[in-house]
């Protein structure tokens, strides 16, 4: 539970079609005060393909506007970017 909650403390969606899965796990995050249900945590991480770490969660408490999503995409395609393959 422990290693859980510090890898969704720093989360980041980088596949921009599911930013509204982060928005869950956010809103069971700030609900719970990161004391996370570990269930709902995992349903939500299985429909992720790819998660980067280690952008800070709270940058998801506005919503994405293109700019921003091209930002991260430009990111994410660099070689050195930290990837996690989650599931898929």
């Amino acid at each position: 539970m422990q290693k859980l909650r510090s890898i969704v403390q720093n989360v980041i969606i980088i596949n921009t079609y599911h930013t509204h899965l982060i928005h869950a796990l956010m809103s069971i995050m700030l609900r719970s005060r990161l004391l996370i249900i570990e269930r709902e945590i995992t349903q939500l991480m299985k429909r992720v393909e790819y998660l980067y770490l280690p952008f800070d969660v709270h940058y998801f408490n506005k919503s994405l506007d293109m700019k921003q999503k091209l930002e991260i995409n430009n990111k994410l395609s660099k070689k050195d970017s930290d990837l996690l393959i989650v599931s898929k």
